[in-house]
């Protein structure tokens, strides 16, 4: 599995995040899925742990079937309590990496900020889970499974490539350019680290942030050579956002 890893700040240590995560599981095995389901999430969890997925979305398809098995407070319930199983082995599985401790602090943040989502947003069993959280909750995931690595604002993930049909357009409407940029990149779309807006991480959304982020790619393009570069695309790299949107 390719694995990522970055840097930034963290108050609270890795000592007293698995006394919490200790009590995360207490609190799972007490609740109506816990007893029920202790087995799926240990089975889960090696899923994750265990398959090679494709970016940050994919997840096993058991994995899938089994978030979405039960009653409607299950959902949430199983979201948080395999976010807090991977969180809970997560410093050992950075120990076990070849990232030095140097870059573990920015998954040491998230981690605390996953927690403490988890305390803000309690399951139950009449909790249904937000269709708009599944996008940042599954890069939250890849994260603490290390298949990806938050950076600031961003989630970086590795093995991107871009389609050819960017190739394409862009020698309709700026051949000379596109030629260019072909040429410098040798024809290769991949592998790239490709970086994604995090919504639970916008915080870091900022010109220091983003400054930040890219001085980290420079150590993970180090750490992980078969990478090109970094690529990514979003609709704040338009030269209208400044009219659109001048806060950013």
């Amino acid at each position: 599995m390719t694995t990522l890893g970055a840097v930034s700040g963290a108050t609270t240590g890795w000592a007293a995040l698995a006394e919490a995560t200790a009590r995360d599981r207490e609190s799972f095995i007490a609740s109506a899925a816990g007893r029920d389901d202790l087995q799926g999430l240990s089975a889960a969890v090696h899923a994750v742990l265990g398959a090679d997925l494709p970016g940050y979305r994919a997840l096993p398809g058991p994995v899938q079937a089994w978030l979405q098995e039960g009653p409607i407070g299950w959902s949430r319930t199983r979201r948080w309590a395999l976010t807090g199983a991977l969180i809970e082995g997560l410093h050992e599985r950075l120990r076990a990496s070849a990232f030095p401790p140097s870059l573990w602090d920015e998954w040491l943040a998230l981690a605390w900020r996953a927690r403490e989502r988890m305390r803000r947003h309690p399951a139950g069993p009449d909790q249904a889970w937000p269709p708009e959280w599944e996008d940042p909750w599954r890069k939250d995931l890849a994260a603490v499974s290390l298949r990806a690595g938050p950076c600031g604002s961003h989630l970086v993930v590795p093995g991107a490539g871009g389609p050819r049909s960017w190739l394409l357009r862009g020698v309709g409407r700026q051949p000379l350019s596109t030629w260019r940029f072909w040429g410098g990149i040798q024809g290769r779309l991949a592998p790239y680290l490709e970086n994604h807006v995090h919504l639970w991480m916008l915080g870091g959304f900022s010109p220091e942030g983003r400054e930040a982020c890219f001085r980290r790619v420079a150590q993970l393009l180090r750490l992980w050579p078969q990478a090109r570069g970094l690529m990514g695309t979003s609709w704040y790299y338009d030269q209208a956002l400044a009219a659109v949107s001048p806060q950013l």
